[in-house]
């Protein structure tokens, strides 16, 4: 018969540890490879700052990405209201060229394209919806932080900003929604007219 050979842990009893502390340092010692081995196999994740829009996408820098639908910016980004940011054609790098904005800046669409396409622009054609999207009366520099939060909201729906910003986005917004014949609806109307409070 084959000698075999089994290994097992002998637990040598030292007069001056008890037997609890020699169990307590095993634990601890099976918790710190356990943690380590974890620490030496994950995979580093990079978080960024920046809000979302309710589609759950960053605007204004390229490449526009997703989070919530996993899609990029060569994909199509459309929401459940049948909305599609790819069939609006905008060009960030000209905008941002044309209207002179920083580093720390976006491109920020004042009648944001989901806004427009939900006050009335669900119907335009495809060259009418790339001549609002590239509209610079409709464009502003912001800085980001600004931006991403303002998202595709209308100014009812957005509590940020200065009360100056605030009251440019209002005109802008007038000016914008009557030149494209877009809807301004009762929530929105009283932001306009009270963009400060």
């Amino acid at each position: 018969m084959e000698n075999q050979h089994k290994s097992r842990m002998v637990f040598v009893s030292h007069p001056g540890l008890p037997n609890f502390t020699i169990s307590f340092f095993l634990t601890m010692t099976k918790f710190f490879i356990s943690v380590s081995l974890f620490l030496v196999c994950a995979q580093p994740v990079i978080a960024h700052p920046g809000r979302t829009n309710s589609e759950g996408c960053h605007g204004g820098k390229q490449p526009y990405h997703c989070h919530n639908s996993g899609k990029s910016s060569n994909s199509s980004q459309k929401s459940s209201s049948g909305y599609d940011r790819d069939n609006w054609s905008y060009n960030s790098s000209s905008a941002r060229k044309r209207l002179g904005c920083d580093s720390t800046e976006h491109v920020d669409h004042v009648v944001a394209l989901k806004e427009a396409y939900d006050s009335g622009a669900s119907n335009w054609s495809s060259s009418k919806k790339k001549q609002f999207a590239n509209d610079s009366a409709n464009q502003m520099c912001l800085n980001a932080k600004t931006n991403m939060s303002k998202s595709d909201g209308d100014l009812a729906e957005w509590d940020g900003g200065s009360c100056s910003l605030r009251k440019r986005i209002a005109e802008i917004t007038v000016e914008v929604k009557n030149k494209y014949n877009l809807e301004i609806d009762s929530a929105e109307q009283i932001a306009i007219e009270n963009p400060c409070q």
